[in-house]
């Protein structure tokens, strides 16, 4: 076969006014155009490259204290990925991607407005004049290993990073011409994400199926929620706040199986009766959430900054068993001869709270959380009706072992002890959803009948 270049040119655009439900936004044109190329680069291997641009154009109605003002602007986002294919090599095969993405978000200038008033000015929104567009690059590699008895393991690396990403300041009473806040947007936030992932999986054979996985990652940012606070006449200092981010699972394993039960042939009514069977489960389990304890600082302007408190050295961060119990009661927290939920509890005596509005000396997210256990397990049947139908028959319990799974304390100092120990199971935490179908609830049951036609 002859190495020659292979391309797909896809262009598409789209010309229109499109309404909005905020302020009178209009005149919204929008054109997009891609193109994607592949290389033959040798026998085994084929090296794919793909370049997209997105441009928007539209006129905002920006609001000011007389009149609005109509403003127009563009913006432009590019995004960029190559990935590498190789053929299969006998039973082992390896590929791997890079995409560099450049975000697009609406951009509101900082330009000249007609002032409301004599100063003081209350609460004022903007954004730092050098504002970029949020980056992302990504990329991975994995390597796939086929053995006899149709098994598969693969090694994943992944890595992503983020760059530009944007977090507000809340400044309070920056100046004399100020009332109140002055919330200014910024690109001093930026993360970084590494993972290996390890997969072992096996089709059916002999009834059986299996799927396992296990990951090992770390995820880092010095800000997860976009926010941080400052107060008058103070600095909050962000130089230890990249760390891991609010969502960080360091271990994580999963596993899945299904089989079919056997059934009698060789007598007609024990055979109808054990006849389509299944059973199938999951499990996971997974490590702790990382979190912090917090404490709020008011400023002159009723306004309340969440800051870290300071660490007290020699202390333990956790208190364990008995200890925990004995601390927690003595504080009226917990009734005699109750545990703390989880086996521990923070110790009160390892934080403080500084005297004056600054950061702690507490590092962000330096204490891991409680992880969560869960094994899931279904019994089903499959009914074989007249016109191709079937019934299946499932009976699902979930959390069968009923293992306790608990939330991370909320840890705010300023309500007192309650807080430093754990207030919720891992369901009636995360949110969402009904508690009853999160995990890391009490064990339940389900029955379901289910039609396939």
């Amino acid at each position: 076969m002859e190495d020659r270049p292979q391309a797909d040119i896809n262009v598409w655009s789209a010309l229109g006014t499109e309404p909005s439900a905020v302020g009178t936004w209009g005149d919204k044109s929008r054109f997009m155009g891609q193109c994607r190329s592949a290389w033959l680069d040798c026998p085994r291997a084929t090296w794919c490259a793909s370049l997209e641009y997105h441009l928007r154009q539209h006129r905002t109605t920006r609001w000011d204290c007389i009149q609005p003002e109509p403003k127009r602007g563009s913006c432009l986002a590019r995004r960029r990925g190559d990935f590498l294919r190789p053929r299969s090599i006998g039973r082992c095969q390896s590929g791997g991607g890079f995409s560099k993405r450049r975000v697009c978000f609406l951009l509101w200038r900082l330009g000249a407005h007609r002032r409301c008033n004599a100063p003081p000015y209350p609460n004022v929104v903007g954004y730092r004049p050098d504002l970029a567009l949020p980056r992302s690059y990504q990329w991975n590699m994995a390597l796939e290993k086929s053995f006899k008895g149709k098994q598969v393991i693969t090694a994943t690396y992944l890595g992503a990073t983020g760059r530009h990403l944007l977090r507000q300041e809340a400044l309070f009473q920056p100046n004399p011409n100020f009332s109140s806040g002055f919330l200014l947007t910024g690109n001093s936030s930026h993360s970084n994400y590494d993972a290996l992932q390890l997969q072992y999986r096996r089709q059916l054979s002999r009834r059986l199926q299996v799927l396992a996985s296990y990951g090992y990652s770390h995820v880092l940012d010095n800000s997860s929620n976009d926010v941080v606070a400052g107060l008058s006449g103070s600095v909050i200092s962000a130089a230890s706040d990249y760390a891991s981010a609010d969502f960080d699972v360091r271990h994580s394993f999963s596993g899945a199986f299904i089989y079919a039960i056997p059934h009698v042939e060789k007598w007609h009514p024990l055979s109808a009766l054990t006849k389509g069977w299944s059973i199938d489960g999951t499990i996971v389990v997974r490590s702790g959430f990382p979190f912090n304890a917090t404490t709020n600082q008011s400023s002159p302007v009723n306004f309340f900054a969440t800051t870290r408190p300071d660490q007290v050295l020699g202390q333990p961060v956790y208190l364990v068993g008995a200890q925990c119990a004995s601390m927690f009661q003595t504080l009226g927290v917990l009734a005699p001869k109750q545990s703390c939920p989880g086996g521990r509890g923070l110790n009160p005596m390892a934080f403080s709270i500084p005297s004056t509005p600054r950061q702690g000396t507490e590092r962000r997210n330096d204490i891991r959380g409680f992880g969560l256990t869960q094994i899931d397990l279904s019994l089903a049947r499959n009914f074989s009706l007249p016109e191709r139908l079937t019934l299946q028959f499932r009976a699902d319990a979930f959390n069968v072992v009923n293992h306790p799974t608990f939330a991370n304390p909320l840890a705010n100092l300023d309500f007192g002890p309650a807080y430093l120990v754990s207030m919720f199971t891992l369901n009636q935490a995360l949110g969402g959803l009904n508690p009853l179908f999160q995990e890391g609830g009490p064990r339940s049951l389900q029955l379901s009948l289910r039609l396939t036609f």
